[in-house]
């Protein structure tokens, strides 16, 4: 299975991310894509690599600061996303994250603090376990549209509606994009 994203799309995108860009991310031959509702299977969070995160100006938080060599390693030279998958959240090098055939990216319309705020949450839930329950009111495990949620629910005018399914409240990639549009047309 080779997927349509190329390594030179890859670049081309890397190119234009900042830190904080939201991707949802489909592979059609994953089996989360044929499992979970909508077209959009993932979401991770572009965080750059740590030149990135200097001029940023996170890299010296506390919680960004304690992961730096983790980021450092991943990094393959087109920064690093973090993500929860199995069996945690945690930080890969945007290629990897990228093994796929589709992506949106999706940025928020933030000042400067409130977005370093929103990226630094997400270092907060670096391992953490994978929420195999997808269960949101439960933050001691992460899925990895409860990632995105955590980092940008309520910051600015960001906010995302939970939806019931199957009994529990979650938030799913296609919720997201569907949501941020919505919110978009009523700004």
């Amino acid at each position: 299975y080779e997927p349509a994203l190329k390594p030179e799309v890859v670049a081309r995108l890397h190119s234009r991310l900042r830190p904080g860009d939201v991707l949802l991310i489909r592979a059609e031959k994953k089996v989360t894509s044929a499992i979970l509702p909508g077209f959009w299977a993932h979401a991770a969070l572009f965080i750059d690599g740590a030149a990135g995160l200097e001029s940023f100006g996170i890299a010296v938080q506390p919680m960004v600061a304690k992961h730096s060599s983790y980021v450092l390693k991943q990094d393959a030279g087109q920064g690093c996303v973090i993500e929860a998958i199995s069996p945690r959240v945690q930080v890969n090098s945007l290629e990897a994250a990228l093994c796929a055939d589709h992506v949106v990216v999706l940025r928020p319309r933030l000042g400067t603090d409130e977005l370093r705020a929103g990226v630094a949450e997400a270092f907060q839930h670096l391992d953490k376990p994978y929420d195999f329950e997808f269960d949101f009111n439960v933050s001691t495990r992460i899925v990895c549209t409860e990632l995105i949620y955590r980092c940008f629910h309520k910051r600015g005018l960001i906010e995302f509606s939970l939806i019931k399914r199957l009994g529990r409240f979650t938030l799913s990639a296609d919720d997201i994009i569907h949501q941020w549009l919505d919110s978009l047309i009523s700004q």
